[in-house]
This record gives structure tokens, sequence and C-alpha cells, in this order.
């Protein structure tokens, strides 16, 4: 007797039984982890979709910097953007008035950048000008003292960082006061970044 007239039907299923029993059996679909995965075998036309993962396949705020496509972001949601120049000003002595205010918005604590510039004119007899960045309407440690003489003209820049600032709007303003003679600033700016820190 050979060994195909031992082999039926019967044999064949409870030999594979006996395997099934032994190895545990068969996974279920809820049961395959990273572990059983080899690395690097799974395409993205295994997905269900056929694409690479999307949105709804992803935990919300679980992606970091390197899994973004950054010009899919809206740039001033995270940082927003403010700015306002003016053709100029011309201060008073013993008071700082208003040469540039610029608003900014944050959705949630953060801290703001604000550069301000400015060109002081002298009208020939010598001029000079202190200048500061106000917050909200109260001065901060940005602040400079701008001299130009004989008719030229002087630039200068001021910047100012600030610390963690409640959500909501604020107001930077470059405020400028003379300290001697006649000058006047022929412009004057303020650019305003605002980040948020997320915590």
């Amino acid at each position: 007797m050979n060994l195909r007239e031992k082999v039926s039907y019967a044999n064949v299923a409870s030999t594979l039984a006996l395997v099934v029993a032994l190895t545990g059996g068969a996974y279920a679909a809820g049961v395959i982890d990273s572990g059983d995965i080899k690395n690097n075998s799974i395409e993205s036309r295994d997905l269900k979709n056929r694409d690479a993962v999307k949105a709804r396949d992803v935990r919300r705020n679980t992606l970091t910097g390197r899994e973004v496509k950054e010009k899919t972001l809206d740039a001033s949601l995270l940082a927003p953007l403010s700015g306002r120049q003016t053709d100029g000003c011309d201060p008073v002595p013993a008071s700082f008035i208003p040469c540039a205010t610029a608003q900014v918005r944050l959705a949630s604590h953060g801290r703001v950048l604000a550069i301000a510039t400015g060109q002081l004119v002298d009208n020939d007899a010598g001029g000079a000008l202190s200048c500061r960045i106000e917050l909200n309407g109260g001065p901060t440690d940005a602040t400079a003292t701008v001299t130009a003489d004989g008719g030229a003209e002087e630039s200068f820049e001021l910047a100012l960082t600030t610390g963690r600032l409640p959500a909501g709007q604020h107001q930077l303003s470059l405020r400028c006061q003379e300290e001697a003679d006649d000058g006047e600033l022929s412009s004057a700016a303020v650019v305003v970044l605002g980040v948020g820190d997320g915590r």
C-alpha cells in the first residue's frame, strides 16, 4: 500500500486541526500589533484608502514637525503678524507721543517680539529724541536716545521680546519725545510677531 492511498480528507483535516490547536489558532484582526509587522513592510497601498495616512487616521496633536507639510499650515495662526508704518511724527518736549502703533491678537498665552524703526531728521539746529516701545500703554525697557546734527538724518531700531502674555489683543507702540532743539521723525514703523507657546 502506498502513501497516497492512506491520505484522505479526514486525515488532512485532523492534521490541520492539530497544527492550529498547537500554534494558538489564527490571529484575530484586533490582536495584530506593531511587533507582528516587519519594519518597512507596510506600504500606503496596503492602507484602506490606498493613500498616505490621512488626518482622520491620526489622533489629534500627535504629529510633530517632521510629519507635517509646512505649506499646508496657516502661519498666521501659529505666529500672528501685525505692522504699521507712518509718515513720521513731530514729538514735543516732556511728553511721549505715539508715532506708530500696531495690534496683535494671540490665540493662546504667548510672547511678542516687536521691532520699531524710525528716521530722525534734524532741522539744521541739531535735534535729539528719546524713543521707546510701549506695551499696552505702559513703558518697557526698549528705549533709545537718537541725535542728529546739521541737517543730517539718523536711523534707529528698537527691539522688544515680552514675557508670557495672556491670550487676546495687545498693542505695541513706538512713542517719542523731544529732548533737544527741533528733531522729528520722517518715518516710523512697528512690526509685531506674536508666538503662542502653548503652556
